[in-house]
């Protein structure tokens, strides 16, 4: 195949919450991102700087109105953007917006009304993400608001969060969730329980012990953007290993990915 063709249109306050502005967030190397454009979807699979938090977002037809391409079902299109300014042009824009590949001049346009940008496509340096493939024994579902105001609160004594899910004394058939965490320097702590799960009703098959860092690695400032306005996610934990949280974007847009590593204490 010659010349790539990919076009698009979108609502411009959805492109700008759930692909620009997570990512904006995420502090990404070099302030790229590389969409990835599939037969049917639309992919970004990033990483911080950090290395310690994963983010991957799959837009599909339901946002992507009127998308076309002329890529084969085994095909993939990688266009690198800087993020930055995709997310200040959607500032400027309103309504709908029309998103159209441009491979000769190597730009990505985007117009809506009288206004047309043009993003030129940049080179990516190094290899593109490969989102972890993690397996999880447990997995706990939340209101996204609610889940986030915990850590954010929690995050206030101390960056350092740690999260249980332990047995309950009296009945070994239900779970809770205890996140807590602690100030030594001045003798203080939270400690935060969060309902009962049984065990047969819920994807929840032993207790564990992690610890994460929710401020230093950008965590609370994606989640801000992402988990705080979504309904419904998915909280996914094991024993000294990586958190996954994930959920479906309102009305079958898409959904959103998001892993973070566990503190690991010298």
């Amino acid at each position: 195949m010659s010349e790539k063709e990919m076009s698009f249109s979108a609502d411009v306050q959805s492109i700008k919450k759930h692909l620009a502005e997570p990512f904006v967030e995420l502090g990404v190397s070099g302030e790229m991102i590389t969409l990835i454009c599939k037969k049917e979807a639309i992919i970004v699979n990033e990483v911080n700087i950090q290395n310690v938090l994963f983010m991957s977002t799959e837009l599909n037809d339901n946002m992507l109105e009127d998308y076309k391409n002329n890529l084969a079902d085994d095909e993939q299109l990688e266009l690198t953007i800087p993020v930055d300014t995709l997310n200040v042009d959607l500032q400027n824009l309103s309504g709908k917006a029309k998103f159209v590949l441009d491979s000769r001049k190597q730009k990505l346009n985007i117009s809506s009304g009288m206004y047309k940008y043009g993003i030129g496509l940049k080179a990516r340096t190094g290899d593109l993400t490969k989102f972890p493939d993690l397996k999880f024994e447990n997995t706990i579902n939340f209101i996204g608001e609610d889940f986030f105001n915990v850590l954010d609160k929690s995050s206030k004594l101390n960056n350092l969060i740690d999260m249980q899910i332990k047995r309950e004394l009296l009945d070994k058939n239900n779970f809770l969730l205890n996140i807590s965490v602690s100030d030594d320097e001045v003798n203080n702590n939270l400690s935060v329980e969060i309902e009962k799960w049984d065990m047969s009703k819920n994807n929840i098959k032993d207790e564990c012990s992690v610890k994460f860092d929710v401020v230093e690695t950008d965590f609370l400032s994606v989640a801000k953007v992402t988990i705080k306005n979504s309904k419904d996610i998915v909280v996914c934990l094991k024993d000294e290993y990586p958190m996954l949280i994930e959920y479906n974007i309102a009305e079958n847009k898409g959904k959103t990915k998001i892993i973070l590593a566990p503190r690991v204490d010298a």
